[in-house]
């Protein structure tokens, strides 16, 4: 090890790195040879420059240059030693430099924090609280009625000449007022269906009783996600030109319905498959639950800390994911009356708490020895490929070996996902409550034509890597020098 390391703390070390003044004065000297042959000085041929001239010309600039190089190169030792488990490495530091002379030491420090060093205990068959998944018939009715409503065709209505709840209309919308900021706020061959709140609040009740193929005025008031932001707080007046209404026609819940689903030959059989899926899906939340209540007792088992300055920055990494998920949504924190540093507050603890996940579980896989296999990752692509019909299992594969971080990205995902399915496979499960559903998420904005539709705003919850964090071992940050020992610094 050729550097002295110091254990400032549980969490950080501080290594101190020596270049003796012999070592960087043949590295200097020999990059003065290599100038010599190229610069050009008044009073003397190219190539003819005495070394003495260059040292005292260029001399200040390639120490500076020199300084850098060895800071780069011995500091790689170090993020090799380290890789498994540093997290945050601070600024190199220079303290000391060898003089014009050559007398003296290059030396500089590096101070930086560690992945806590884990033996976890007890974490094999745990007693874990898990609900129990309970599907009543008013549950697999209402999947019944979706699956009606799926299949449902659209008809043209000729007994009636008024829009009802639940017809489907086609408009035209144009803002009432000929102010400036509203010119753009028009739109064409709109469709909603009334009632089932697809668009701003005030066109459905406009709609539901006009007449068919007639016109209306629909009041709006422009919220919060309202696109023109300075309009915010208005009501805005918009006419709305009927172009065409039909009506739903549900299918009868019968076995000639079940077989054009193409998912059962008879209604019995097709309730028995909702209520099986149903349930599939209630067992999979419920095991959800379960980890969730594991690793929460394997947290609370096995205490240690986080790295304070790490932790800090995923606080201030997430806060700002939060704050552009928020403004993609058309929502501004300081508007919406939102402190970033009480945001910021709140994040942490579960920054924290995802973070000391995370280390268990790198510390469980680590003494389990377990490893992402092949049929792990073929897994894992093809769940991702469920939820997202366009692209192939094997085509997300091939896209996310081109990108080497993403591909360590997702191995190491994962060998998380692996590990707390081995602890759950080892837990003994009793039954336990389920817990209170989570608070709808944050409203998403209207966009301009469509601002009319409403927005479903979705997040997904990133996994902090810290399998992967730390510094890049081919870009080390710039050392900090001593004020007067900058070997930049003209004299």
């Amino acid at each position: 090890m050729g550097y002295d390391l110091e254990e400032t703390g549980d969490l950080t070390r501080k290594a101190t790195i020596t270049v003796s003044g012999q070592e960087f004065r043949s590295e200097e000297d020999e990059a003065l040879q290599n100038l010599r042959g190229e610069v050009d000085i008044e009073g003397f041929r190219k190539g003819k420059v005495p070394l003495n001239v260059v040292r005292s010309r260029y001399g200040e600039k390639v120490r500076g240059e020199i300084v850098e190089q060895f800071v780069q190169e011995r500091l790689q030792e170090v993020l090799e030693d380290y890789s498994d488990r540093l997290l945050n490495l601070e600024q190199p530091e220079v303290l000391d430099v060898p003089d014009a002379e050559g007398e003296g030491d290059l030396k500089f420090a590096v101070e930086f924090e560690v992945r806590p060093d884990l033996d976890p205990v007890g974490y094999l068959g745990f007693e874990v609280e898990k609900p129990e998944p309970e599907i009543d018939n008013d549950e697999v009715d209402e999947q019944l009625e979706q699956l009606r409503e799926e299949h449902a065709r659209l008809e043209p209505i000729e007994l009636r000449s008024t829009i009802r709840e639940d017809d489907v209309v086609t408009f035209d919308f144009e803002p009432v007022d000929d102010r400036r900021e509203l010119q753009d706020f028009t739109g064409e061959d709109v469709e909603a269906e009334v009632g089932e709140g697809e668009v701003l609040p005030g066109i459905e009740e406009a709609l539901e009783g006009a007449d068919i193929g007639g016109h209306t005025v629909a009041e709006i008031e422009a919220d919060d996600r309202f696109p023109i932001e300075e309009l915010r707080g208005e009501t805005i007046e918009l006419n709305i030109n009927i172009k065409s209404a039909k009506q739903k026609i549900l299918p009868e819940l019968n076995d000639e319905f079940a077989k054009d689903t193409g998912e059962a030959r008879t209604l019995l059989d097709l309730r028995s498959q909702v209520r099986e899926q149903l349930e599939e899906g209630q067992e999979h939340r419920a095991r959800h639950v379960a980890e969730e209540n594991l690793l929460d007792k394997l947290i609370e088992q096995n205490k240690f800390d986080v790295p304070p300055q790490f932790l800090e920055e995923q606080v201030e990494s997430e806060l700002e994911r939060r704050t552009e998920m928020y403004q993609q949504q058309g929502l501004d924190l300081e508007e919406a009356g939102i402190d970033p540093e009480a945001l910021k507050d709140d994040l942490r603890g579960e920054v924290e708490q995802s973070l000391k996940t995370e280390f268990i579980l790198l510390a469980i896989a680590e003494k389990e020895e377990l490893e992402v296999e092949e049929h792990d990752l073929y897994e894992f692509f093809e769940h991702q490929a469920r939820h997202d019909e366009r692209v192939s299992a094997q085509e997300l594969k091939r896209q996310m070996q081109q990108d080497e971080e993403r591909w360590e990205g997702v191995k190491y995902q994962v060998l998380m996902e692996k590990t707390k399915s081995y602890l759950l496979d080892e837990a003994e499960f009793v039954e336990g409550e389920w817990p209170e559903q989570a608070q709808p998420g944050m409203p998403g904005a209207a966009g301009a034509e469509g601002a009319v539709a409403a927005d479903e705003a979705e997040s997904t919850d990133d996994e902090t890597d810290v399998g992967e964090a730390g510094s890049d071992e081919d870009e080390v940050v710039d050392a900090e020098f001593p004020e007067d020992d900058d070997p930049e610094s003209s004299s």
